[in-house]
């Protein structure tokens, strides 16, 4: 199926959409939400892309939808993000100060905090003009810097780890233990109709791409159910697939809910060639999600995201 890109825009990220879709019957259910037969169950989701566009399901019902959104993490001016000082009365005014901007997404990097969601409810469940979320699953940077190989059993089972973590969150069905410096916490607060994606990742560095392929020749290809690779993908591309596949299985079993579905990627990893980059860790090997394929069991289809900063990698300042 090939593949077909359009932009998706955020305030200090932008995000370049590449496309897998084919649509199935649905109708709307009582919640709001579109179903869609699935082997037999009946499945749950808010968007969807097809060919170039993205569409939602709104209050309004389901409609094409560009989506602007903004980056919201767990820290604020005068403190580390690892300390979770964001206040209750802080997250409503900036909830109402984005919804003020005409921006209808919030972008979260990782698991936020349990009074973000509950918050994010009760300021949806009051509002004309809702917030979605995509949601972040990120990865250990420590970890990541002691494999530089994403198929270890250390990094590969905490990003499984935060995968799941973060979607029984978004279901308002997790219990998170305390670590220092993360979210944790009892999540019963119930957001999922509101999350339109879930964006797996960080941006990962060349040499943890070149790491995990060189460590792992014989991992090169991946079938999912949901999820499958193209016979040219790499070993961290299937690693990708393995994660996507194992995200998407776990909400369609157990919440009976699919999502939209976006690795994390930018420049320093991205396949393209930058021959004006002068730091050799910035032009190593990539990874191209277009060598991730999805099957007609996954409904709301896949997206690439791609993080450009004006200011890293270098080449980004000598180029015209």
């Amino acid at each position: 199926m090939a593949i077909k890109k359009f932009l998706l825009i955020c305030v200090s990220v932008v995000i370049v959409a590449v496309i897998l879709f084919s649509i199935y019957g649905y109708y709307k259910g009582s919640s709001g939400l579109l179903k869609a037969n699935v082997e037999g169950a009946s499945i749950s989701y808010n968007s969807w892309v097809d060919g170039e566009k993205i569409y939602m399901n709104t209050p309004g019902g389901a409609q094409e939808t560009f989506l602007m959104g903004v980056n919201l993490g767990l820290g604020k001016p005068g403190y580390a993000p690892g300390e979770l000082a964001i206040s209750r009365q802080e997250y409503l005014n900036w909830f109402n100060e984005i919804s003020a901007m005409g921006v209808n997404i919030i972008r979260v990097y990782t698991l936020q905090t349990p009074d973000f969601y509950q918050l994010l409810s009760e300021y949806n469940n009051l509002s004309k003009s809702p917030i979605y979320l995509i949601q972040g699953a990120y990865v250990n940077e420590v970890l990541i810097q002691e494999n530089l190989d994403m198929w270890s059993d250390a990094c590969y089972s905490d990003f499984k780890t935060e995968v799941k973590n973060v979607i029984d969150a978004v279901h308002g069905s997790a219990t998170v233990e305390a670590r220092r410096g993360h979210a944790s916490g009892s999540y019963r607060t119930d957001v999922s109709s509101y999350v339109i994606s879930y964006l797996a990742g960080i941006e990962f560095d060349g040499e943890t791409v070149t790491g995990t392929d060189k460590n792992n020749p014989d991992k090169a290809q991946y079938q999912g159910k949901y999820l499958y690779t193209t016979p040219e993908a790499t070993p961290f591309e299937a690693m990708l697939t393995s994660i996507g596949d194992f995200a998407i299985s776990h909400e369609t079993e157990i919440y009976k809910s699919q999502k939209m579905i976006a690795f994390s990627n930018w420049p320093t990893s991205d396949p393209l060639k930058h021959p004006n980059e002068p730091e050799e860790k910035n032009t190593m090997d990539g990874f191209d999600v277009e060598h991730i394929q999805k099957t007609d069991l996954f409904i709301p289809g896949m997206y690439a995201s791609y993080h450009v900063y004006p200011y890293y990698p270098d080449f980004l300042n000598y180029e015209n």
